[in-house]
């Protein structure tokens, strides 16, 4: 490291404000300079609706922008940055006033709403935001309350423009019920006073349907995953924070990108998840991986489980069983396995759906289902998942991404030749006794099953089944006869009793890399995860490695 570097490093903790201001859960008790330090996403998001907000406070122009999230998304990052550098605005700070809500509370009526809104106010300004005296409240009616407390909110007001910052707003308009949101709406139309910076883990009925009141109302804004870019830099940023030059070079390295791509592979680019992660790692504990992904299960499970147990029984007992099947779920299966109606576990889905608990793909005319977010999987699941079959998919990640950084260094030509030549290298090196798998006859279903019966003796079983099902996989077969071969040996596999199940499950961990780090068609991937989908239904030994493949492949469009 040159002097000028090393100059620079060692002087950044005391130039920038320090990891411990940081609160990954509540980003408005935090350092704003951090959070804007932190914020790895396009600049031109934040610059753009500061503007707005701005000029909603400035000019008679009022603008509502919602920002649309799952949970960890960096929604609450955005809002809590937004606020900040609104109140350093010596005119914004002038002409208008902040009314940003506590998420936990509850909104359950038009009146409670406003209620909200004046002790925001209060909180925050003190004196100036005077609440309602409890008495003219108490006597009067529900439709008086609220004429009152919009009167009082506009005298306390004056000529200052109201910011309403709302968390959780599609809670928000649940609570308020159609008649509630038809109020507000109508406030904001015939007083344009107010101007709307809010958030919602998604786009519900009350925002989508044409009958609603907000219905085309927000301008809207989709924070998707991050990229591979994205959560590198903000573990290397977390990193400079903390003063920890090591985890820093090496995060910037293609090593650490390989790490990082091994975590987004599993955190689906969640950025809390990063931060967890950021805050504590260490340049040994990344390089090894595996108690790294541990540690962030452990901590996040406790709040995933939290959000299980705030479901009804009913919703909570069909994201359980969704969370332990290895593939999408229809309707008759979830209300056969919870001996249940197929008309109450539909309008139990079409809830958990609003809620975006869960997801749903059409298969023909029917309905699939599966859980919206992979750390939820990973956590409800790990009780019941075996150590090792984690740490071996860990590894498999590591190692795979690794090999792939390394290959795109050397500059060497990836033609589909050269990744299939890679991918039975690969097969051979899981393969223990059987590293001249290549040499059996897997072409038809006679030579398959001799070479099955090779695998299931070997002393590494899990490894020889991997190396059989890749070769299969990677042949020059056709197309149709691949797929054909895969089914052949997973049912061969399901088949030979539980201790080759065990290793068809191993088998599936150490074989993703054949879909997940090569060059695969989109149907070649398709013909490949059928026969595990099929093959995992009921097996616990196969659930949480073909889960993860699932997954895997759908985020490998990010990683690419």
């Amino acid at each position: 490291m040159t002097r000028a570097k090393a100059s620079a490093r060692s002087s950044l903790p005391a130039q920038a404000p320090m990891l411990t201001s940081l609160s990954k859960h509540r980003p408005r008790r935090s350092d704003p300079a951090l959070l804007d330090a932190l914020w790895v996403r396009p600049r031109t998001l934040t610059r753009s609706w500061y503007e707005r907000l701005r000029d909603s406070a400035l000019t008679t122009a009022k603008q509502h922008l919602l920002a649309i999230g799952p949970e960890g998304s960096g929604k609450s990052h955005l809002v809590a940055l937004l606020v900040a550098r609104l109140r350093a605005h010596k005119g914004v700070a002038k002409r208008a006033a902040i009314a940003w809500l506590p998420e936990d509370e509850t909104t359950s009526s038009w009146d409670g709403f406003l209620l909200r809104i004046l002790r925001a106010l209060h909180a925050s300004y003190g004196p100036a935001f005077a609440l309602p005296a409890n008495d003219a409240l108490r006597d009067s009616t529900r439709e008086a309350r609220a004429a009152l407390l919009v009167e009082h909110l506009l005298t306390q007001l004056g000529e200052r423009t109201l910011i309403v910052v709302v968390e959780g707003l599609d809670d928000v308009l649940a609570g308020l019920g159609d008649e509630g949101c038809k109020r507000w709406r109508a406030f904001l139309q015939d007083n344009r006073v107010a101007a709307t910076l809010a958030t919602s883990r998604r786009l519900t009925p009350d925002l989508s349907d044409r009958e609603r009141a907000f219905f085309n109302f927000f301008q809207l804004e989709h924070l998707p995953e991050l990229s591979i870019e994205q959560s590198r830099e903000l573990l290397a940023r977390i990193a400079d924070r903390r003063g920890d030059e090591a985890l820093a070079e090496f995060v910037r390295s293609p090593t650490g990108r390989a790490r990082v791509r091994a975590l987004q592979h599993l955190t689906g680019g969640n950025p809390r998840a990063f931060v967890s992660i950021g805050r504590d790692a260490t340049r040994a504990g990344l390089t090894a991986l595996t108690p790294l992904v541990e540690s962030l299960l452990d901590e996040l499970t406790p709040s995933m489980r939290q959000r299980l147990a705030g479901l009804p029984d009913q919703q909570r007992a069909i994201v359980e069983f969704l969370c332990r099947n290895a593939h999408t779920v229809s309707v008759k299966t979830i209300a056969e396995a919870l001996f249940i109606s197929q008309q109450t576990a539909a309008s139990q889905l079409k809830v958990l759906r609003e809620k975006a608990v869960v997801v749903s793909s059409s298969q023909g005319r029917q309905s699939r289902y599966e859980p919206a977010d992979l750390l939820l999987r990973l956590c409800v699941d790990a009780g019941g998942t075996e150590p090792e079959q984690l740490r071996a998919l860990v590894g498999l990640l590591r190692d795979g991404y690794e090999r792939a950084e390394q290959s795109a260094g050397t500059g060497a030509e990836q033609t589909p030749a050269r990744q299939q030549e890679e991918q039975q290298g690969e097969a051979q090196r899981f393969g223990g006794p059987l590293r001249d798998t290549a040499t059996l006859s897997i072409a038809d279903d006679a030579g398959r099953e001799t070479a099955f019966r090779q695998a299931t003796s070997a002393e590494d079983r899990g490894g020889a089944l991997a190396a059989l099902i890749v070769a299969t996989f990677t042949s020059n077969i056709d197309r149709e006869a691949r797929a054909r071969g895969v089914r052949q040996l997973v049912g061969l596999g399901t088949q030979a009793g539980p201790a080759a199940v065990g290793s068809l499950g191993l088998a599936l961990t150490l074989s993703i890399h054949a879909s997940a780090f090569e060059h695969v068609s989109s149907a070649d991937r398709e013909s490949w995860t059928a026969a595990w989908r099929d093959a995992a239904t009921g097996r616990e030994a196969l659930a949480l490695p073909a889960r993860l493949l699932d997954a895997g492949l759908r985020a490998r469009v990010g990683a690419d």
